[in-house]
């Protein structure tokens, strides 16, 4: 008797947890199910040190492209799996009792007859030689088969719903790798969109909205499936995490970087607020889903100094084309509206002030906005605090992903440029023409422009 109480208690419990956990992976997705999050961070791990064995980067890269697939199927498998033992557990110990199963003459009721005759009727295969006799057990058989119908449909809405999205990450982040030219700091996407005058192009501000919107977008589809954060393309400039970096750095670019005395115009424009914004939501949101804290950045002085001489790259890349820097002209530097890992409320991507916001406005609070009302105290330091609050969620997103934020923030000088140049020949060039003599064309402090004294530019693909 405690046999049969026993093993009808923890197939049920079986049974329950693995309908459960595809109702809500495939119907409901906002919640997490019991089995199929833990199944893919401990298959995902299982790959990483199974790939540390695989010889040469791009092997090993190639060797987790196959991931994603192994984890769906794995997941499929892993269902099936339980729906068939949970069964034959409710059913081993009645198989032997005449009164509730019709067995061959000599059948030995042992569990591997009990797995048997669950597998037959998951998979609606209907032999017929054990059969229920008793109403219960055959009640239970039409639940079964029924199950494993409807996991099996189940799956197949659950196929057409992650790869239509891994496919649209995919194209998104191919797309944004070409308007950068494959350069993850973004700059020249800023050059396409200025126009001769010194103006911008109108569509830089639709482009901007676009990009805010399609991270949402995938971030809420990586919310839904969680399998996607396990997608790993074959190169890193294609990943999500590529995607996330090079938002970074247009961020950088044009929020912190240009003058906004001089750039009002698109330093404070909507849909640029919207795509930091979006950022930092994005960022908290996957680290949250992940079940992955922010990787403790070093915030020493050291970590601080090597910001700032990036920021002073970084204001030279736009001097170099013209523009007025925020390090030239800021009478009124803007804050950082990502707050620092660890404070604000998570679902809202951004703590009540900004980081290092000073706030400038002493009207109503009601209509009080951290954009335009607060002010930091240096374009430098607005730009470090930034910074030290996305790297953080960067870094613990790159754990996950199978590739580092080395990897991934990688000049592409392959993919979007061609006319025969080696390897690294972008890069030299760039190093090269970053200060032009003062009695060249472009004058102090300003790169020349292609022709003058340099080679012909790269064709574009």
């Amino acid at each position: 008797m405690l046999l049969r109480l026993g093993c009808a208690t923890i197939g049920a419990l079986v049974i329950v947890v693995v309908q459960f956990d595809i109702l809500v992976t495939v119907l409901h997705p906002g919640v997490e199910g019991p089995l199929s999050t833990r199944f893919h961070r401990s298959a995902w791990r299982l790959l990483h040190l199974l790939a540390r064995a695989v010889p040469g980067g791009t092997r090993r890269h190639a060797f987790l492209t196959g991931g994603l697939p192994l984890l769906i199927a794995g997941l499929i498998g892993l269902w099936l799996a339980g729906l068939l033992v949970g069964f034959a557990l409710v059913d081993y110990p009645w198989l032997g009792d005449p009164a509730c199963f019709a067995a061959p003459p000599g059948a030995d009721p042992s569990p591997a007859e009990a797995l048997y005759f669950s597998g037959v009727t998951l998979f609606t295969l209907g032999y017929g030689d054990i059969q229920p006799v008793a109403g219960p057990f055959r009640a239970l058989a039409v639940l079964e088969a029924a199950g494993g119908v409807l996991t099996v449909s189940f799956s197949v809405a659950y196929l057409l719903a992650v790869y239509p999205a891994l496919a649209r990450q995919r194209a998104v982040a191919i797309a944004l790798d070409a308007e950068v030219a494959g350069q993850a700091g973004g700059l020249p996407l800023v050059r396409r969109y200025r126009r001769a005058d010194g103006g911008w192009d109108g569509q830089l501000e639709v482009r901007l909205r676009e990009l805010g919107l399609e991270l949402l977008a995938l971030t809420e589809s990586h919310e839904t499936h969680p399998v996607l954060y396990y997608a790993h393309p074959r190169r890193a400039q294609h990943s999500f995490l590529r995607m996330l970096l090079t938002v970074r750095g247009l961020v950088g670019l044009l929020r912190y970087g240009l003058a906004p005395e001089r750039h009002a115009d698109l330093v404070r424009n909507p849909q640029l607020l919207l795509l930091e914004q979006a950022l930092g939501y994005s960022l908290r949101r996957l680290a949250d889903s992940l079940h992955s804290p922010p990787v403790a950045a070093a915030a020493g002085a050291a970590e601080r100094r090597r910001l700032a001489a990036e920021y002073a790259g970084l204001c030279a890349d736009l001097e170099g084309l013209g523009l007025a820097s925020a390090r030239q002209v800021a009478a009124r530097p803007v804050p950082a509206l990502v707050a620092p890992a660890g404070t604000g409320d998570a679902d809202a991507g951004t703590g009540p002030d900004p980081a290092g916001g000073v706030a400038t406005y002493a009207g109503e609070p009601d209509v009080l906005d951290p954009a335009l009302d607060f002010t930091s105290d240096s374009p430098v330091a607005a730009y470090v605090a930034f910074r030290l609050a996305t790297d953080p969620y960067l870094a613990a997103y790159a754990a996950a992903s199978g590739y580092t934020v080395a990897q991934a923030g990688a000049t592409d000088e392959t993919g979007w440029w061609v006319g025969g140049r080696p390897a690294g020949t972008l890069t030299r060039l760039r190093c090269a023409r970053r200060r032009c003599p003062a009695s060249g064309p472009a004058g102090p402090g300003r790169r020349a422009p292609w022709g003058a004294g340099h080679a012909a530019p790269p064709r574009w693909r």
